[in-house]
């Protein structure tokens, strides 16, 4: 059985499972949690999450995030799933993620796993599996818990389905967009200042922001 747990815009929550882990679910978010005798499983359908893992060495805990699944004993991390790409970053104990390879856009039954340390962090997508592991400061993890949201190569369709779980108006990227919703960029913003990501995007990317007179945002080729 699994049970749903979701978030509305701009809103967090945190929460302790049975098991005593502690997660702390970002902004329009949504997570599915099964908690069995033999393991404990969690779904992040989108958004974001931070996972205090209650160490139990006879019931592992699996994260999934789209082909991603991330397998702890006990340990701190953050996951997030938005416009594509699955970002994870660890701050305590070791975690094991595995991604399909990926042919085209398609899964093979092959299995790539990558086993990250204290201060890694890796990203997944569909088109290319698993990315490389890379470094990070662990003054900067799982900043959104703060408010403050930054990226390292983040993508324009990433960075307009972050900003869409915390903005009340939706921002929709334009079928115009081609190409550049995959160029990308290292930046941070606030997220209750949506409106300041917006005016800085044309400085980023060839787009222009227009309001279409009935609430919707459209992000567009310049």
């Amino acid at each position: 059985q699994w049970t749903a747990f979701r978030t509305e815009i701009g809103q967090s929550k945190n929460g302790t499972l049975s098991d005593n882990t502690v997660v702390t679910i970002g902004a329009g978010s949504e997570v599915e949690v099964s908690m069995r005798p033999s393991e404990r499983r969690v779904r992040l359908l989108r958004g974001a999450a931070v996972f205090d893992v209650e160490r139990d060495i006879d019931r592992p805990f699996f994260v999934e995030a789209n082909d991603l699944t991330v397998r702890v004993l006990g340990t701190a991390f953050d996951v997030r799933n938005n416009g594509g790409i699955v970002r994870l970053s660890v701050k305590e104990g070791r975690v094991e993620v595995s991604h399909p390879f990926m042919v085209g856009t398609s899964a093979t039954s092959l299995i790539n796993r990558k086993e990250l340390k204290p201060g890694a962090r890796i990203s997944a997508t569909q088109t290319d599996g698993l990315g490389l592991i890379e470094s990070f400061k662990l003054k900067d993890f799982a900043s959104w818990r703060g408010g403050r949201l930054s990226y390292a190569d983040a993508t324009l369709h990433e960075l307009i389905a972050d900003a869409n779980r915390y903005s009340e108006r939706k921002i929709v990227l334009s079928d115009s967009i081609g190409e550049i919703g995959q160029q990308t960029a290292t930046l941070s913003f606030e997220g209750s200042d949506v409106g300041r990501l917006l005016q800085t995007l044309p400085a980023i990317y060839a787009v222009e922001v227009e309001d279409d007179g009935d609430g919707t945002i459209i992000v567009g080729r310049k």
